[in-house]
């Protein structure tokens, strides 16, 4: 039994060592499909805003011409963020492959004394290590994903509260004529949502109180947000 574990354990550490090969491969086809689509979503926020420019009601006119642009820009955000994400996550990755050859190729080092440098270069010399170097560059692009899945994160969730805020406004101009209730309804709900953000964008600060009048409050608010911004799918 502990002889079939630790064949499962070598081949895992094995899989996840030479897994760059597969995540470089898988990167460059990605990439080729990504370039594609952000004209397309140009196309599909453009075709859907001229066929339906006609239309007088007011929550079909906020829907196609507030909530579609919004969300165009907001996919289009997302694919960019992704497509430099994976550019920066190659150049790394080659910069790295660059680095292991080095290594293989002088396993003892740089051999300083046949360079024959000033001293003072020689000691930046003796700074570097390859070793080192590549476990710090597979740290940073293994780190590029997950801070670019934050930022996604961050643009879904602007685009949502973006998308609501407008959504209650066209429900609020169905229902009354009132600007005094759209607007205070507007404002409440922004604030709400500004309240949230800052949550979000300076790493639950505000989940950190633990003044019960305030942290009881905010976790069902917090809660609430964190459904309707689709938070539990990235969660």
């Amino acid at each position: 039994m502990k002889n079939k574990n630790s064949k499962n354990t070598e081949w895992l550490q094995k899989i996840r060592f030479n897994s760059w090969e597969l995540e470089i491969l898988l990167v460059g086809f990605v990439l080729v499909i990504l370039f594609q689509v952000p004209d397309k979503i140009q196309v599909w926020s453009t075709t859907k805003m001229f066929y339906n420019s006609s239309l007088t009601s007011t929550v079909d006119f906020l829907i196609n011409h507030a909530v579609t642009p919004i969300a165009a820009v907001a996919l289009s955000s997302i694919i960019h963020i992704i497509i430099i994400s994976l550019i920066l996550y190659l150049i790394l990755r080659g910069f790295w492959i660059a680095v292991i050859g080095l290594s293989s190729a002088f396993p003892d080092g740089i051999n300083i004394s046949r360079l024959n440098f000033f001293k003072k270069y020689e000691e930046r010399l003796i700074a570097a290590d390859f070793e080192k170097m590549s476990l710090g560059m597979d740290k940073v692009c293994s780190s590029i994903f997950a801070f670019a899945f934050l930022l996604i994160t961050l643009v879904t969730t602007m685009m949502m509260l973006v998308i609501y805020l407008f959504l209650i406004i066209a429900v609020l101009f169905s229902l009354t004529d009132s600007i005094t209730i759209i607007l205070s309804s507007g404002i409440i709900y922004l604030l709400a949502s500004l309240f949230y953000l800052f949550d979000i964008v300076t790493f639950s600060l505000l989940k950190k109180i633990k003044w019960k009048y305030f942290a009881k409050p905010y976790y069902y608010f917090y809660t609430f947000f964190h459904f309707i911004t689709l938070g539990f799918i990235f969660e």
